[in-house]
C-alpha cells in the first residue's frame, strides 16, 4: 500500500461519511475498529494517509455502493441524481482512483 494525499474536500467527505456510518449501532458492532481507524487517519489531515488493505477495501466498498445508487440514471454527473451535488459524485470517483492506485503495488 502507498500513502495517499487527499484534497481538503476529499478528506472532509471521508470523515463525514465514516463518522455518520460509525453512529449506526449495528454497523459499529461489526466494523468499529476499522471505521475508527479510518476516521483517526483522515483526521490527521493534511498528512498523507497510509491505509491497511482492510481499510482501503472498506472505503472502496462504501464509495462503490454510493456510486451504484447513481447508475440507473444516464447522466451520473447530473446534479439531479438523488439530489447529490455533482462535486460529491466527482469526489467519489477521484477518491476511488487514489485508493485503487495506492492498492496497486
Amino acid at each position: 500500500m502507498r500513502p495517499i494525499t487527499f484534497s481538503e474536500r476529499e478528506n472532509e467527505m471521508l470523515q463525514s461519511m465514516f463518522i455518520q456510518i460509525s453512529m449506526d449501532a449495528q454497523k459499529r458492532q461489526y466494523y468499529e475498529p476499522v471505521y475508527q481507524s479510518i476516521i483517526n487517519k483522515v483526521e490527521a489531515y493534511p498528512a498523507p494517509v497510509l491505509f491497511t488493505e482492510q481499510e482501503n477495501r472498506a472505503i472502496q466498498t462504501l464509495y462503490e455502493e454510493f456510486l451504484e445508487l447513481c447508475k440507473p440514471y444516464p447522466y451520473p454527473y447530473s446534479p439531479l441524481t438523488f439530489s447529490q451535488p455533482t462535486t460529491q459524485i466527482e469526489i467519489c470517483y477521484v477518491t476511488l482512483q487514489k485508493l485503487k492506485w495506492a492498492a496497486s503495488e
